[in-house]
């Protein structure tokens, strides 16, 4: 985990137009119903979009595996306040602290954050 942290921080630098990646995009899904028991089901689920995300590359490819870890701590990713549904989200890695004697990345958030299609 830690070599995915360090090489976190050039693949976030990357301003060369070739080797941008689109990142992982989701789908926001809510849905709320009663069900047979007369109880009130409240759900947002978020669901990969694997044509519109990007493949794998060395700049994303490991956040579908730290979305796993965060979610084996009992952590969740930022969510959007309110999430729309039918809306597209990215999976962002946000409020980056480094520590001050190394110089290394060692804390970090995910968050899902609006994505806007570029065209082309």
């Amino acid at each position: 985990m830690t070599d995915i942290i360090i090489e976190l921080s050039d693949a976030i630098k990357t301003k060369d137009p070739s080797k941008q990646c689109k990142g992982l995009i989701y789908r926001g899904k809510r849905n709320a119903f009663i069900n047979g028991r007369d109880e009130y089901v409240y759900s947002e689920r978020m669901m990969l979009l694997k044509r519109k995300s990007c493949k794998g590359c060395e700049q994303c490819g490991f956040l579908q595996e730290e979305l796993q870890q965060f979610l084996d701590m009992d952590c969740l990713p930022l969510m959007p306040s309110y999430l729309e549904d039918s809306c597209l989200y990215q999976l962002s890695v946000t409020n980056m602290s480094k520590d001050w004697e190394t110089g290394m990345i060692d804390d970090y958030d995910l968050e899902f954050v609006k994505y806007v299609e570029k065209k082309d």
